[in-house]
């Protein structure tokens, strides 16, 4: 009998190490958590605070009187766009840069130009994005995904700056602008003097290539989590706005309680024309304590808020 016993424990155990082999190389092919992760309830929250702040006038309706911006509080950029925006910067700089800020912008007809329809409405709402060095000072290359073909566009300082100040003087400091819905005395919401909502956030290039290119590429690979190979499309940029119970958790040593009301940008993937979270997944428990194991903390990561920290003091 003991001899019967060791023969079958023998001939299953090949199949149990091959199934532990295997189990082994799932955990090991599963990324880390990316730091530009936001929670899907956190993303909801900041969503609907800047649709419906409870108080006063909401920025959705702020930004929807001043750029008259039918489709916001949204818009989504095809992955084709944002693939060319990375496989330009990198092209011009070599990835020789460690951080990305992104200015908020108002397009101005009136601005200089010439410049090769990267939009057509004026007062349009604009994202220029600039490689920055380790000191997020600008490294002088501004570009822009046109919504008139998708693709990256590089635009002049002349332009940014013209584009950059129409929405810091009309869209946030004119009358009723966004500066009218931040806490005064909160010292993080002031530039240059004055109260001022958000004009840039910096990221880390490495954490929002991360999020970009890697974690949409284990999405559309993922067996588990796309068992049809239905790829991610799209990237949505929502507008959203930090709560009452201001920034939370952050990398940069800001007090939780601070940023309230602060506007802001989430980015996340759209596949079959709706939003996937990636903490809806069935993987992303496994992924998370094993990221945390690892790194100590995963995700919450929105990038660095200009004010305070402007990007060559403006």
């Amino acid at each position: 009998m003991k001899n019967k016993t060791l023969i079958r424990l023998s001939k299953l155990l090949p199949m149990t190490c091959l199934l532990l082999i295997v189990f082994n190389k799932s955990i090991q092919a599963q990324q880390p958590v990316p730091k530009m992760w936001i929670p899907k309830y956190e993303t909801e929250a900041r969503t609907n605070w800047f649709k419906t702040r409870p108080y006063g006038n909401s920025k959705k309706d702020i930004l929807n009187k001043k750029i008259g911006y039918s489709h916001l509080p949204y818009f989504r950029i095809p992955v084709n766009g944002f693939r060319s925006l990375i496989d330009t910067m990198n092209k011009v700089y070599g990835e020789d840069f460690a951080k990305l800020n992104l200015y908020l912008t108002s397009f101005d007809k009136t601005c200089p130009g010439p410049l090769s329809s990267p939009t057509t409405k004026n007062k349009q709402f604009v994202l220029v994005f600039a490689p920055a060095g380790e000191d997020n000072i600008d490294k002088g290359k501004y570009f822009i995904i046109s919504p008139t073909d998708n693709k990256c566009h590089e635009i002049p300082f002349a332009i940014k700056k013209c584009w950059a100040l129409n929405y810091i003087n009309n869209v946030v400091n004119g009358p009723s602008g966004l500066a009218s819905t931040l806490d005064p005395d909160d010292s993080r919401n002031s530039a240059d003097g004055p109260i001022s909502d958000t004009r840039c956030i910096t990221y880390i290039y490495s954490y929002f290539k991360q999020f970009i290119n890697e974690e949409r590429h284990y999405q559309d690979e993922n067996g588990t989590t796309n068992p049809r190979r239905i790829s991610i499309s799209h990237i949505q940029v929502s507008f959203a706005s930090y709560t009452i119970t201001g920034i939370g958790r952050n990398d940069y040593r800001y007090p939780e309680t601070s940023c309230r009301d602060r506007l802001i940008l989430l980015f996340d993937f759209v596949r079959n024309g709706s939003v996937f979270y990636i903490d809806t997944a069935p993987d992303f428990p496994d992924r998370y304590k094993k990221t945390i194991a690892e790194k100590g903390t995963a995700g919450f990561d929105n990038g660095q808020l200009c004010p305070p920290n402007c990007p060559n003091g403006k």
